[in-house]
This record gives C-alpha cells, structure tokens and sequence, in this order.
C-alpha cells in the first residue's frame, strides 16, 4: 500500500471535554454495538504529563480512528513498510483515521494530550513495540537514544518499565525536561 497519505481533518463535534478531563481514569475502554450488529471498541486516553509519549504500537486487526477531546500532541504513523506517512501535530476537534497495520506514536504537548480512540473491531489487537515482547527490549541503548533523541536516562527508564510492567505510557525524566529548558 505504497503511496498511502493520512491526514488530519477538524471536524466539528459535540463533546464536552471538560467533564472528560474530570475523569480521574487515565484510560477507559467502552464497547458499543452499531445498529447492524458491528462491534466498535472505543479508548478514551488522557495524558497530562508534558512531553510524556505513548509507545508505538499498531493494530494489527482494526483501523483506528482518533478524535483529539483536548491538548495537543506530536503524532507520526508509518505504512506498512516503515514510510512516514503523517508527521504532524494533532489539536483539539482534529480527527485522523490510522489504518490496520500502520505504526503510531503520540508525544503529549505541554498543555497535555486527551483522545479518543475508535477501533473497527471490538476484539481489536493493538501490538506494542514497546514492552516485554517487545522487539525494543534487544536493541541497543545507543540506539534507541539516537532513533528517538532520548537521554541515556530515558532510555534507561524506558528499558526498566518495559521490563518491569510492560508501560506503553512514557514519562521523560525531569533531567531531559531541565535540559530542554536550558537550551
């Protein structure tokens, strides 16, 4: 599927983020059925930590669709054959449709990150890249700070929560954040 442009669009919806905000869950999964009997699967994700990232990941069984309730975020998907195809940010009211197969990261913005995520599958798979069975765990520290520009503090938290819990959920350390601020 060479060629494949994903896009950004706004679309004008009415949801009340502020009470979405208010929900102390950071993740909430709801499975609603359609009237001709197709199961979609939505999560509700809110990041509030600056420059906080999710994982990449890709759904290997569903196309997702992301609805940005508030904040922003840096967001990049690659095909299926690791070409870029969005790399952009994502703000408040945008949607961007992310099709079966195509890898996805999301970086919080300082004001933070909330979605929602609508899965066209309600037994969607979503595949980390990072993890416990995750391929990251066996590439080298060096490289993994070079690939995402992460201290060697970062990639050190980074390999330990893979270990220890399997976070797709990455928070920076304070030191990169201090680091930034100096520059």
């Amino acid at each position: 599927m060479r060629g494949n442009n994903v896009r950004a669009a706004e679309v004008d919806m009415d949801v009340d983020a502020r009470s979405a905000s208010k929900r102390r869950d950071n993740k909430r999964e709801k499975k609603s059925e359609s009237k001709r009997g197709n199961d979609v699967k939505a999560y509700e994700v809110d990041v509030d930590v600056e420059d906080a990232f999710c994982a990449p990941h890709w759904n290997w069984n569903a196309h997702s669709v992301v609805y940005v309730l508030r904040g922003r975020a840096q967001v990049q998907v690659v095909d299926d054959f690791g070409q870029p195809v969005f790399d952009d940010e994502l703000q408040q009211d945008q949607i961007l449709t992310v099709p079966q197969n195509f890898a996805v990261v999301k970086r919080a913005s300082s004001e933070g990150f909330e979605w929602v995520a609508f899965k066209t599958n309600d037994r969607a798979q979503i595949s980390p890249l990072a993890g416990r069975a995750s391929v990251l765990r066996a590439i080298p520290a060096d490289v993994l700070a070079n690939a995402f520009q992460l201290s060697q503090e970062d990639v050190s938290e980074l390999k330990v929560n893979m270990e220890r819990q399997g976070n797709t959920l990455i928070r920076p350390s304070r030191s990169s954040s201090q680091r930034r601020a100096i520059a």
